[in-house]
C-alpha cells in the first residue's frame, strides 16, 4: 500500500523533531532547515526570497517596527559555514525594495560583500528587484534572469518559465502550513513543496509569513503540480523534515481563458 495521502488541513499536529540540519530530495538535491538547497554537484546554495532590508524599507513606508535583519544575516553565514558553497544563488527578491536608505543600503552591501567574499554571488532578479542593478550594481554580483547546472534550471518565479527537461527550483510563493505541537502551541512555520517537476523553497526572510497551503492556491501552482500529490518539508531554521502524509492542493477556480504564471509578492 502506497502512504496515506490527504488534503493540507487547517492545521496539523507536528511531532517532535529530531535533529536533523538537511534532508536529500533527490540525489545531490539537500534541503537546508535553513530553506536554502544546496547542490552538491555545482556546490551552489540557493536561496528563495532573502528580502534583505526588510525592516528598514518598511519604516520608508510608514511602519514603525523595530530595525532589525530578523536574523536572516546569521543564517547566510549559518548555511555558507555549513555547506561551504563555491556559488551562492539568491533566487529572486534578494532585497525588498529598492532606492534603500543609507542605513539599509549599509546592511544590505555588508551582507553581500560577506557572502562575496566567501563565494561567488549570483542575483536571479525578481519581482523586488527592479531596482538592484543600479542600487547595486557597484558589488561583485553576477545578475541573470535564471540560474542551471546539470540537475536544475532555478528561477525565481514572477515570469513565465521555460519549458525544460530539468527539476525546477523557485521561490517567489512563500509556501508555508499551520501546525500545533504535542503542548498545544500553534505556529506557521515556512515549508518545501516538493513534486515530480519542481520544488517551491520556502522564502528565506524571516518577515516572510507565508501563503498558507490550506487556502485555494494560485493558478502558477496548478501549472507546476496539477493534480498530482506532493510532499511537504518543514524548515524552522534549526531543523528540517518530511512531513509523513502525501498532499494533495485545492486551487482557485479560473475564469475560462483566465490564469497566470506569475502573483506578484
Amino acid at each position: 500500500m502506497g502512504r496515506p495521502r490527504r488534503r493540507v488541513a487547517n492545521q496539523l499536529i507536528l511531532a517532535p523533531m529530531t535533529e536533523r540540519t538537511h534532508l536529500e530530495l533527490r540525489p545531490g538535491i539537500l534541503a537546508d532547515c535553513t530553506g536554502a538547497v544546496y547542490l552538491e554537484s555545482s556546490r551552489a546554495l540557493l536561496v528563495a526570497d532573502a528580502h534583505l532590508g526588510y525592516a528598514w524599507a518598511q519604516r520608508r513606508r510608514g511602519e514603525l517596527g523595530p530595525l532589525t535583519d530578523g536574523g536572516i544575516f546569521a543564517r547566510i553565514d549559518a548555511a555558507m559555514a555549513r555547506w561551504k558553497p563555491e556559488q551562492l544563488v539568491f533566487l529572486g527578491d534578494v532585497v525588498h525594495l529598492g532606492r534603500p536608505a543609507s542605513e539599509e543600503r549599509e546592511a544590505i552591501e555588508q551582507a553581500l560583500t560577506s557572502a562575496a567574499n566567501q563565494a561567488r554571488v549570483t542575483v536571479v532578479l525578481g519581482n523586488h528587484d527592479r531596482q538592484f542593478v543600479s542600487d547595486f550594481g557597484h558589488l561583485p554580483v553576477e545578475t541573470m534572469l535564471q540560474w542551471s547546472d546539470d540537475n536544475v534550471l532555478a528561477v525565481h518565479g514572477d515570469r513565465e518559465w521555460p519549458d525544460t527537461s530539468l527539476w525546477l527550483l523557485m521561490g517567489h510563493l512563500h509556501p508555508s502550513i499551520r501546525v500545533q505541537d504535542a503542548a498545544g502551541v500553534r505556529q506557521r512555520l515556512p515549508v518545501f513543496v516538493i513534486g515530480s517537476r519542481a520544488v517551491v523553497l520556502p522564502a528565506f526572510s524571516p518577515f516572510a509569513a507565508g501563503f498558507d497551503l490550506a487556502k485555494p492556491l494560485s493558478p502558477e501552482w496548478r501549472l507546476l503540480f496539477g493534480g498530482e500529490y506532493v510532499e511537504l518539508a518543514a524548515a524552522t531554521g534549526t531543523q528540517v523534515r518530511k512531513l509523513p502524509r502525501l498532499v494533495s492542493l485545492r486551487f482557485q477556480r479560473t475564469q475560462a481563458g483566465g490564469g497566470s504564471r506569475s502573483t506578484a509578492r
